[in-house]
């Protein structure tokens, strides 16, 4: 209809923003492009994983489709994006343990909501890890000074809930010893 009238069509859809049936035209057209993509990504999988295998993750792959559907920018920036992303977080734990000699690291998913985060809120995976950690290196020091443990691997909910997560392994530790 678009092609055929695009002024009428114009026309209707200001009239009636709210219509159901471009809604569903609309969604039914962004799933068949999304999977069309998912195909595209997974077809060139070797080359991807060659370039950038950390981040060639099932859970990251749909971040890219759902970054690629709401800002229109090719799959191959997003995954350097990300990929660049996710050298900021091993960077972080570097500079972490670098300031505090304690061995932080994020397994993939918690690495995974630290990117999620920073695409949701445009800053750095680096600026995010250092926000969610602000308290990690004194509760992970209380552990560490209670059991001689030296390497925290912190998971999801550490990145979703770090109060909560530290306060956990600090009353766990207590409550062991």
């Amino acid at each position: 209809a678009i092609a055929q009238d695009p002024e009428g069509e114009l026309a209707r859809l200001v009239d009636d923003p709210q219509d159901e049936e471009q809604a569903r035209l609309y969604r039914e057209m962004s799933t068949g492009e999304r999977e069309r993509l998912r195909e595209s990504i997974f077809a060139d999988e070797e080359r991807l994983k060659g370039s950038y295998g950390p981040v060639f993750t099932e859970p990251l792959i749909e971040l890219i489709l759902e970054m690629h559907m709401t800002t229109g920018q090719e799959t191959s920036v997003l995954f350097a994006h990300l990929y660049k992303l996710y050298g900021e977080v091993r960077s972080f734990e570097s500079d972490f343990f670098e300031r505090h000699g304690i061995h932080l690291l994020f397994d993939d998913t918690a690495i995974e909501a630290i990117l999620k985060r920073s695409f949701r809120d445009g800053v750095g995976a680096f600026q995010v890890c250092r926000d969610i950690s602000r308290d990690f290196d004194y509760g992970f020091k209380l552990v560490m000074d209670k059991t001689g443990q030296q390497q925290f691997i912190v998971p999801r909910e550490g990145v979703e809930s770090p109060e909560e997560y530290l306060n956990k392994i600090i009353r766990d530790t207590y409550r062991a010893q």
